[in-house]
């Protein structure tokens, strides 16, 4: 069964999920809620011959709901015996809310954060003290943890200085190295959105929109009423290293994951250009003098911090940025990149468009010079001209109101090209492709079949195949 949690024989499984059950099991409750008819349930407690109603406080307003009552059908017999929960002091409480719920409900993110802090204070072993309310309260505390809700926040014990979180936001010249790094990368581009989730005073956003970029963000303090929705690319960028707070941090980076479709950026300070001269210690990190919160890590740190808090393991694009991917092909796409010679030659090939000797045996009696530069500059990119798959839909669209097929630009491009410039890359891509074909022989290496698209594009066109 791909949903619920199993405790002593018995499958606990949300009534929103019961659709992602095993349908023997979902039939099972079907009869018992028949019987019970009218009954108020939210959780299915399935067992081999019986099954309970159970009633949890909102799952979305507990981080441990509290159980209110039961009702239990003996599926041979018919018997039903019920138990009435609300009126006690200390009730029974559910823990790992997410088991419970389907892989694509939206809550799995926040509820998973409250799981994760829990895990990490290894509170779960404690397997005598978890089961009630006030138990369970106690140990949080003990712990250093108070439930606030759905969340979890650190108890804040003595006098401790207020962290002035609203200095940290900076005026920069240009873009930050988190956004910087994600277009190097080419992870970022003209043709996928992106998400700046605390934006600070949002310098990222207008250089990106003025240069044809589709982003938006939002920021807590500096943009409160920015928008919030889901997007290709979410960038993190210096916000989990001015949370003074290790639980909300981790909810921090939980959250920002969720708004994800297919890659998030971390950017943090890293302790190797820390100067903490005249900054006092304070919880994990320091206080400076302006009165804010600097958490340093180490590239390491960074990379394992990020895997055990998403459960998975990101690429380091540059200094302090990370990045964590949703979309296999576009993760695979980077790593090639990143350790890629026809990545070098290309940073180091200077070919103005005007400068190049153009032919044009294909006349396009539109002025198409804007395309024709950024297929030129893919081309230079791949190595070869793009396959129309690779080609951005923003390029493809401003073709197709100017009524010229894709296929006719190519064929102008082809003409236009500075042909030794592109001999380079070539050459190199050949190189990489060699390097990536013998890594692809050590067992549980990626196989021909599930490389990425264009990978394969690669090795058809510069090798004839991957036998070759």
């Amino acid at each position: 069964m791909s949903v619920g949690k199993r405790v002593g024989g018995y499958l606990y499984v949300h009534r929103a999920a019961l659709v992602s059950i095993d349908p023997a099991a979902a039939a099972k409750v079907k009869r018992a809620s028949e019987v019970l008819f009218g009954y108020e349930w939210n959780v299915a407690k399935i067992g081999r011959s019986d099954v309970s109603l159970l009633l949890y406080e909102d799952f979305t307003a507990h981080a441990f709901p509290a159980l209110l009552k039961s009702a239990k059908v003996d599926l041979v017999s018919g018997h039903i015996s019920e138990t009435d929960y609300s009126g006690r002091a200390n009730p029974p409480i559910l823990h790992r809310k997410e088991l419970l719920i389907s892989e694509d409900d939206p809550r799995q993110t926040t509820f998973r954060a409250v799981t994760k802090t829990v895990e990490g204070k290894g509170l779960f072993k404690h397997t005598n003290a978890i089961g009630t309310r006030d138990a369970w309260t106690r140990l949080l505390e003990s712990a250093g943890i108070r439930i606030d809700g759905p969340n979890l926040v650190s108890v804040r014990t003595g006098t401790k200085p207020e962290v002035a979180r609203w200095k940290t936001a900076i005026v920069r010249p240009g873009l930050s190295s988190p956004v910087g790094s994600l277009i190097k990368a080419r992870v970022l581009s003209p043709d996928r959105t992106l998400f700046d989730y605390g934006c600070g005073l949002g310098g990222d956003i207008s250089i990106l929109v003025e240069n044809g970029f589709e982003a938006f963000g939002w920021d807590p303090i500096h943009r409160p009423d920015g928008r919030v929705a889901e997007a290709d690319i979410v960038n993190l960028g210096f916000v989990v290293n001015v949370i003074e707070d290790p639980v909300e941090r981790v909810q921090t980076l939980m959250k920002a994951w969720s708004y994800a479709k297919r890659a998030m950026s971390i950017g943090v300070m890293l302790t190797s250009r820390a100067d903490v001269g005249g900054q006092r210690p304070h919880g994990d990190g320091y206080l400076t003098s302006r009165g804010t919160f600097q958490k340093y890590f180490t590239q390491g740190e960074l990379i394992e911090w990020v895997a055990t808090a998403l459960g998975v393991r990101p690429i380091s694009i540059a200094p302090g940025v990370v990045v964590v991917f949703r979309d296999r092909e576009l993760e695979q796409e980077t790593y090639y990149g990143r350790n890629s010679a026809a990545g070098y030659v290309i940073a180091n090939i200077i070919v103005p468009m005007r400068e190049r000797a153009i032919k044009r045996a294909v006349t396009v009696p539109v002025d198409i010079d804007a395309e024709l530069e950024a297929l030129w500059q893919l081309a230079l990119d791949l190595g070869r001209l793009p396959a129309i798959a690779e080609i951005p839909s923003s390029i493809r669209a401003a073709l197709a109101a100017k009524q010229v097929s894709i296929g006719r630009a190519l064929r102008q491009c082809a003409e236009s090209l500075a042909v030794s410039a592109l001999d380079l890359v070539a050459r190199a891509r050949m190189e990489d492709l060699i390097v990536h074909g013998a890594l692809s022989l050590f067992p549980g290496a990626p196989k021909f079949a599930s490389l990425p698209a264009s990978i394969r594009r690669d090795i058809r066109h510069f090798h004839g195949g991957a036998a070759a």
